[in-house]
């Protein structure tokens, strides 16, 4: 299965952003982010994986196996 990230911003109750790329591994790891850094911290980590995901054509959890193995 191929992984396409969509960025999906929203707002939390309390008016903190939040992002979502459409993948439960890749999300939980972004809420990890925003719990533990600045909101534009958290966007370019955001953007980052985005664009990392789409070069690379991997499903997260397949793409970890094989990566920087040699």
């Amino acid at each position: 299965m191929t992984f396409s990230p969509c960025v999906i911003r929203s707002s939390t109750a309390a008016g903190e952003a939040r992002f979502v790329l459409g993948h439960p591994l890749v999300d939980r790891y972004l809420e990890f982010v925003a719990g533990r850094s600045r909101p534009n911290t958290l966007r370019a980590v955001t953007f980052d994986l985005k664009t990392f995901f789409a070069v690379v054509s991997k499903d997260p959890i397949e793409g970890g196996r094989g990566w920087g193995r040699g």
